[in-house]
């Protein structure tokens, strides 16, 4: 039977083109989530575009986002998962 992937779901408004942009330009989207148990923002997502030698070098389950004044201190961060299409994104704006 086949693996049914949940869609990640994105709730920023215009994400919906800035991903497309990213993905027409070759990059792929990064996404990373807080893996810290105790922090209060554990499980949150963030979008980070990837050139091709990111794509290629960067280790699912074990790269680390980079440090940002928008979600803290990278480290926190793992990236779960390399996208290339959009139909991987399940979009909450209008």
């Amino acid at each position: 039977m086949p693996e049914l992937a949940i869609p990640v779901v994105v709730t920023a408004p215009g994400a919906k083109a800035t991903f497309q942009r990213w993905i027409a330009r070759g990059d792929a989207v990064g996404v990373f989530s807080n893996h810290d148990l105790g922090h209060r923002e554990c499980g949150r997502l963030v979008f980070i575009p990837l050139d091709a030698e990111e794509q290629n070098h960067l280790p699912v389950g074990k790269a680390h986002a980079p440090d940002n004044a928008s979600w803290g201190l990278g480290w926190r961060y793992l990236l779960d998962e390399i996208v290339t299409d959009i139909s991987r994104f399940q979009f909450a704006e209008a």
